[in-house]
């Protein structure tokens, strides 16, 4: 009993929290949600039986159940990339009643916008705004369907995918464990991102 309440006051001292997102669960100081909001992945989680309610349910209780002293952060994208906040914030009651009411009012929007330097859109662009907010561990929701900013240009290819992240953690000295939620993946997506999820040591679940 004495070891769970020191384990606890620990916790709370570091900053460190349980984190739970559709299944997926993980404890952190610095978590951040990425999240597509394109609309092929609306659709996608539409089939699988996630509503945009229960998405906003699953991020809203993830931010509930964070600690006082944990730092969260929410980049959402679709070609283009937003920002909740361009830095992470504090899991403290105002920020999270805040956080809330974003993630209710803007989860689908395609208005998505950061000060936050990026040279690439999508994915890729994505990723190098979430690097920067330097989290431990990092939630990722997609189809697993990855475009270039210009339709014409085509997919990501997963090489090129994998040598960003490569990048990204030698640049900022960091190696965040990455889990992914996706909907409705392709055969090729599944194995692709199952390999780099296992890479950085995360999770992957198909929804």
């Amino acid at each position: 009993g004495q070891s769970g309440v020191l384990g606890a006051l620990q916790g709370l001292q570091t900053g460190s929290s349980s984190a739970s997102l559709f299944g997926i669960e993980d404890t952190g100081q610095r978590i951040l949600i990425l999240f597509d909001n394109s609309a092929s992945v609306w659709s996608k989680a539409s089939k699988a039986g996630v509503t945009t309610a229960t998405f906003i349910r699953e991020l809203s209780a993830l931010i509930d159940g964070l600690n006082a002293n944990t730092q969260f952060a929410l980049v959402p994208f679709s070609r283009s990339i937003g920002t909740f906040r361009d830095y992470m914030i504090a899991g403290g009651a105002r920020n999270k009643r805040a956080a809330k009411l974003w993630i209710t009012q803007k989860v689908r929007t395609q208005q998505l916008t950061t000060q936050l330097p990026h040279d690439i859109d999508g994915v890729q662009g994505a990723l190098t705004v979430a690097f920067q907010m330097e989290p431990d561990v990092i939630f990722m929701i997609s189809d697993g369907d990855f475009q270039r900013n210009r339709p014409k240009q085509g997919d990501v290819p997963w090489n090129e995918l994998d040598r960003t992240l490569r990048t990204l953690s030698r640049e900022y000295g960091i190696e965040p464990r990455i889990h992914f939620i996706g909907f409705q993946v392709e055969e090729e997506a599944s194995e692709k991102m199952g390999k780099i999820t296992r890479r950085h040591k995360g999770q992957f679940r198909m929804l």
